[in-house]
């Protein structure tokens, strides 16, 4: 566990120090790009996909059946004879500048970069695939009232994980309004419905629907393998980030982004609810809607006047993500068999 406390106490310092020397922002997200590049990016064994992804590069013969973007990075690395951990690097290295592209016009830019390291922690080592795609879910909350700039980060998404096109239905409930009242009779519905086992009904509607090809594979693959259960832990911890972001409802109603962020998490803490019986199908959905957390709060530090507010805000978000950190650096399983993350072995310490 001692690197990754080294890890976050050393990416914390440089956070402070972006702050406190607000001129040099640029500055500090690059040394910490670079730092995480070296313990992220060159780590080796370590996330719950890394070995399967690492065997598979290794097989021989080039057909996977990957989305098309990853599949080319992929098969290529592959043809030049690249050890898989330079593949996994560079995968990283794109996902993050994806990343610092789509939040190129936001303020405390390094403050924001680390809490999607921290909060994205799972999509960066393991689910790579969906973690490639996030940057794409960022862009469209940005660009939530720009069409054209929203469905094209839909369809570039869609090179690397189809679970950007989630995005594409949220499109048409992504400024709705929200209130206090609204949102508890929401939630209070959705918990009602969990009553009945919705995925036994999402698995017979997927057998009538061949035609989605990949996707439909997917999804049916996910909702069958819903034996797993319900973790009260998980469903805490999403209700205490939603209250969280429920308590600036005032902000919420006056600003469309920043209600577009709030709505894509209320959805999909809701739909956590409803398919509580399907672990694995809502993880997978929620590892990267759960951006939308790191969305609001950077939006959110914009419209918040007074640094002893802004400290107040930026301590209980940091907080918040960082408790999901090391709760899965500590605790996730790779193939609910051995740990995913612990040790910690990377190309230049082993």
């Amino acid at each position: 566990m001692i690197p990754y406390v080294m890890f976050y106490c050393s990416s914390l310092v440089l956070v402070v120090l972006s702050l406190v020397l607000k001129k040099y922002d640029w500055f500090w997200l690059l040394f910490l790009l670079f730092f995480s590049a070296v313990f992220v990016g060159l780590r080796v064994d370590v996330g719950a996909d890394y070995t399967e992804y690492a065997q598979i590069y290794n097989q021989s013969g080039n057909i996977t059946n990957f989305e098309l973007g990853f599949d080319i990075i992929f098969n290529y690395g592959k043809r030049l004879g690249y050890d898989y951990v330079f593949v996994s690097l560079f995968f990283f290295l794109l996902t993050t500048l994806f990343f610092i592209y789509s939040i190129k016009e936001l303020n405390y830019k390094t403050l924001i970069y680390f809490c999607f390291l921290l909060f994205m922690f799972v999509p960066l080592t393991s689910t790579i695939r969906q973690g490639l795609a996030i940057p794409f879910f960022v862009m469209c909350i940005l660009n939530s009232d720009r069409p054209k700039v929203y469905f094209t980060s839909i369809a570039l998404g869609c090179l690397f994980h189809y679970s950007i096109l989630f995005m594409f239905f949220f499109f048409w409930v992504r400024h709705i309004k929200q209130s206090y009242c609204r949102a508890f009779l929401i939630v209070l519905l959705f918990s009602l419905l969990s009553i009945f086992n919705i995925v036994e009904y999402i698995i017979m509607l997927l057998n009538y629907m061949p035609g989605l090809g990949a996707i439909s594979t997917k999804l049916l693959m996910y909702t069958q393998r819903y034996q797993v259960e319900f973790s009260m832990n998980s469903f805490v911890y999403k209700l205490a980030g939603l209250l969280l972001i429920t308590m600036f409802m005032p902000f919420i109603k006056v600003n469309e982004k920043l209600r577009c962020s709030y709505n894509l998490y209320f959805i999909t803490v809701c739909i956590f609810i409803l398919l509580k019986d399907n672990a694995v199908l809502t993880n997978r959905l929620t590892y990267a809607t759960n951006i939308s957390l790191v969305t609001f709060f950077s939006l959110l530090l914009s419209m918040i006047r007074g640094f002893y507010k802004k400290a107040i805000v930026s301590i209980l978000f940091v907080f918040y993500f960082s408790f999901s950190y090391f709760k899965f650096t500590a605790t996730d399983l790779r193939h609910s068999v051995e740990s995913a993350y612990m040790p910690y072995k990377s190309l230049l310490i082993n």
